[in-house]
């Protein structure tokens, strides 16, 4: 019954009482656009709870949740373990940006106008899936291109684009954490899944039901529901 790892709890589970430090995993999509809301959430209702955040590891990231030392992992679905029991925070797509003052924002009106502009692209991680911008591409025939930049993640491209009329193709979310100009277009890139994941030994844990339901409530999806597989 030692694996169990204290599923069960008898006593009534209060997060003001608790005094630890908890670890989670989070790409930086949700580095972003989520955990600053957890962070607040946990501050208001667990004031003495202390929360380390780790980078999303696609080799590594399921071996932590077994081991126990991380209590949940915030990412892409494509990027998370199989064998993980996960629930879907929100549908996610991935949308134009520019900088501010952009001349290239007053110009687009449809994806194909892009294939006259410059544009910077993110290096592929737990974060980002160049492929997906492509297919969109393609699909609006937009020409494949070089970018001008290949850039290492999302928080570098704000000073690049107060520098360089370029645009960029960033989530949704990301796009209004980082406040970035939208460019709109009437049809959009396919969807993908973002979700928070766990150990299925940890499923009854009263300490990971909650943050996984505050997680949930950062997105404003509480009826989301689990897919154990």
């Amino acid at each position: 019954m030692a694996d169990v790892d204290d599923v069960f709890q008898a006593e009534v589970f209060d997060p003001r009482s608790l005094n630890r430090w908890v670890t989670v995993i989070a790409n930086e999509y949700a580095q972003l656009s989520i955990v600053p809301k957890l962070l607040a959430k946990i501050r208001q209702l667990a004031p003495d709870l202390k929360v380390r955040i780790v980078d999303f590891d696609r080799r590594a990231h399921a071996k932590r949740l077994a081991d126990g030392d991380v209590e949940l992992a915030i990412g892409f679905s494509t990027f998370v373990d199989d064998s993980l029991p996960r629930i879907s925070l929100i549908d996610e797509h991935y949308c134009c940006v520019a900088g501010e003052r952009s001349e290239i924002a007053r110009a687009v009106r449809s994806p194909v106008d892009l294939a006259g502009f410059a544009y910077v692209d993110f290096a592929d991680s737990a974060s980002y899936s160049g492929n997906a911008v492509e297919r969109f591409l393609a699909a609006n025939d937009v020409p494949p291109r070089t970018p001008v930049a290949t850039l290492a993640c999302y928080t570098s491209l704000r000073p690049f684009l107060e520098h360089n009329d370029v645009v960029a193709f960033v989530p949704s979310a990301v796009a209004s954490a980082c406040q970035f100009k939208r460019i709109e277009f009437e049809v959009k890139p396919d969807s993908f899944s973002a979700v928070v994941a766990w150990h299925r030994r940890t499923s009854g844990s009263a300490l990971g039901q909650w943050l996984r339901d505050l997680v949930r409530e950062c997105v404003g999806d509480a009826s989301s529901t689990p897919n154990l597989r």
